[in-house]
């Protein structure tokens, strides 16, 4: 997961024009994109799903995680979750690894919950006391389906070609 995690943010969680250097764009299909590069150093080939028009949300190249980045939006004090119209959860903190990134991480059983429930709305509190909202589809029609199967199995997406 460390090295998933460092491969995803490391490459451009700084600005919305920055999904220009996640690589070539080898997948679009609704709001998602996704991305292919190849590590210069290792040579492995790693593919990147962005949500909307920038890359302050990313699917990560195992598929299995979404970053949610507030680098450059005010630093990350606590979310509040809402899956689909479920009530919203209670504010929680960030992780350690969470705040020394800036990002809020979705994964596992959270992440199992916002893809049933087809929709993800986030309310972000800021170390600047503001409030970011994110609401991302996680459904067939925005798109997501495609492109998290398209990272987990699709070919380019890989180093064996």
């Amino acid at each position: 997961m460390r090295r998933v995690l460092g491969v995803v943010l490391g490459v451009a969680l700084a600005s919305p024009a920055a999904a220009q250097g996640l690589g070539e764009e080898v997948f679009r299909e609704g709001d998602w994109r996704v991305y292919r590069s190849v590590d210069s150093f290792t040579d492995e080939v790693h593919c990147t799903g962005t949500y909307g028009d920038g890359s302050w949300i990313q699917l990560a190249s195992d598929a299995d995680q979404l970053f949610v980045s507030l680098r450059g939006r005010g630093g990350l004090r606590g979310v509040t979750f809402r899956y689909g119209n479920a009530a919203p959860e209670d504010l929680r903190l960030p992780t350690d690894r969470e705040e020394s990134l800036d990002v809020v991480i979705v994964s596992g059983s959270a992440l199992t919950r916002a893809v049933n429930s087809g929709r993800l709305r986030l309310q972000i509190l800021t170390i600047l006391d503001t409030l970011v909202m994110e609401d991302i589809r996680l459904d067939a029609a925005s798109g997501f389906v495609e492109a998290r199967r398209f990272i987990a199995e699709g070919l380019e997406c890989s180093s064996d070609e």
